[in-house]
């Protein structure tokens, strides 16, 4: 088996072990295993950190030196001034910064990145992370999601968990305080999938 590369992206990203497995949601002693390459996550613990990290599924597992990185120069908006409230950013007031495009989305337009602010997503988000928006990758229930709503006159976006939606409301999901939220359709801009978390 080759040793995986999980130590060195975490550490790429700074990113402690705690901190890792708290993003998982594994055991520490779990994850530690596999940070020294002892044995491999599950494939779906792999897909996870390969989205984490924006690289291939082959490079966590340590049998590709193709990382998958993005073409230099290309790059797509980041939003991250936040608005009043917890957690939500202030989509219409246009991008704070632009960065690279990961390879994975380089042929497809309107992809965007998200700035977490606050903390309650955790332990799947941190506050300062990235988050890589796909918007066009139909949505599903436990998916994470960004969700662009009309407030005031205003866009502002959540980054919540989907749980599904009835013929009214798109219903999500916080983790930090266990919390449902309901938005209603008539509000809503868009619903987009988060194709990875990444560390700046």
């Amino acid at each position: 088996m080759s040793k995986n590369r999980i130590r060195e992206l975490r550490q790429q990203n700074d990113m402690s072990a705690e901190q890792l497995a708290r993003a998982l949601d594994v055991p520490g002693q779990r994850l530690r295993r596999w940070d020294r390459g002892e044995v491999n996550p599950p494939s779906e613990v792999c897909r996870q950190i390969a989205e984490r990290f924006g690289v291939t599924l082959d490079y966590v597992l340590g049998v590709a030196d193709d990382e998958q990185r993005p073409r230099s120069g290309d790059k797509i908006p980041l939003y991250g001034k936040a608005a009043a409230g917890e957690g939500i950013v202030a989509v219409s007031e246009g991008a704070v910064d632009y960065v690279d495009r990961p390879s994975y989305l380089q042929n497809v337009e309107g992809c965007y990145a998200l700035l977490v602010t606050g903390d309650s997503m955790e332990p799947r988000m941190f506050a300062g992370e990235m988050l890589i928006v796909h918007p066009y990758r139909p949505v599903r229930a436990g998916d994470y999601v960004v969700c662009q709503y009309r407030k005031d006159g205003a866009i502002e976006a959540v980054a919540k968990r989907y749980t599904g939606q009835d013929a009214d409301a798109v219903h999500l999901h916080q983790h930090n305080p266990d919390n449902k939220i309901i938005v209603s359709k008539s509000d809503i801009v868009a619903l987009h999938y988060i194709k990875a978390i990444r560390s700046i």
